[in-house]
């Protein structure tokens, strides 16, 4: 019998922009709150108990500032790094969007963005 598979989903946490106003010049790329911030951090504490699991636990991120700090938060909880794959984010065309979403610079963006993690760059 083949072992199984579970899949946990976690969406950001609280963007800057949408509860208080605040992008910080990237209006496509906002940070997270305080509050989010927390939120995902006690999200990672809930999941602490997959760490020992016989199957190896992955966090993967999309690139957006805000994915990449809740990622961050739950990584650090769970004593893993962050996976970024490319491929997790909106999907971007002309008839959902006027224009791609500006990002921040990539690397930037990690070294501001994993602050309790580490990037696995070599398994995306």
């Amino acid at each position: 019998r083949a072992a199984g598979s579970e899949l946990f989903v976690l969406r950001h946490g609280e963007r800057a922009d949408r509860s208080s106003g605040r992008d910080d010049g990237w209006p496509d790329d906002p940070p997270l709150t305080k509050t989010g911030r927390e939120t995902a951090k006690r999200a990672g504490g809930a999941l602490r108990s997959l760490a020992a699991l016989p199957w190896a636990p992955v966090v993967y991120s999309s690139p957006f500032y805000r994915c990449l700090q809740t990622a961050d938060e739950v990584a650090a909880e769970l004593g893993l790094d962050v996976c970024v794959e490319p491929g997790l984010s909106e999907f971007c065309c002309q008839r959902i969007f006027e224009a791609q979403p500006r990002l921040r610079d990539p690397a930037a963006s990690l070294a501001a963005a994993l602050q309790r993690s580490d990037a696995d760059l070599a398994r995306a």
